[in-house]
């Protein structure tokens, strides 16, 4: 309901402003920059005027109320930002419900190429691994800050995959 007044009062305004304009400026027109500049500064002007066309108080208001200075062209661009933003707010994407992907694809390679590099050791060394849970464990505890928040349990499993690939 709010919202329908809202868009009625700013068409209502549109129109209002469009009165105002003798003549429509072709798109051609804005690309010279001092035709460009001169409107610029004639219409971000508040003027004290009551015209009932274009009474300014309430954009002065505004410009008060934020503090912002209507001399400043930036602060007209933050004042058109604020208003934008709380009367024409996007809804936000909705998140996915669940935990992230702990699993991504660069993830994976590193797991198995750490797997790789100790495998190598090992075999060097005439070691074998007692399991695939036994890996995961030596590779934790080798690079704590990569697979912090993976259990030991989940490292196994992907383990047995690479394994599975390397024979297959």
């Amino acid at each position: 309901m709010a919202k329908r007044k809202l868009s009625k009062r700013l068409e209502r305004q549109a129109a209002a402003y469009q009165k105002l304009n003798l003549r429509k400026l072709d798109a051609s027109e804005w690309d010279d920059e001092l035709h460009r500049c001169i409107v610029a500064n004639q219409v971000l002007q508040i003027s004290g005027s009551q015209n009932a066309l274009v009474n300014d108080a309430s954009v002065k208001a505004a410009f008060d109320a934020f503090a912002l200075n209507p001399a400043n062209p930036r602060h007209w661009k933050m004042l058109l930002h604020i208003f934008a933003s709380e009367h024409f707010r996007t809804a936000p994407t909705k998140r996915k419900r669940g935990a992230g992907v702990k699993w991504t694809k660069q993830r994976q390679e590193m797991l198995a190429r750490h797997h790789r590099q100790l495998e190598q050791w090992r075999t060097r060394n005439g070691k074998k691994w007692r399991s695939n849970f036994h890996a995961a464990n030596v590779i934790r505890d080798l690079f704590p800050d990569q697979y912090s928040n993976i259990s030991v349990g989940e490292m196994g499993r992907h383990i047995a995959e690479i394994r599975k690939k390397r024979a297959i």
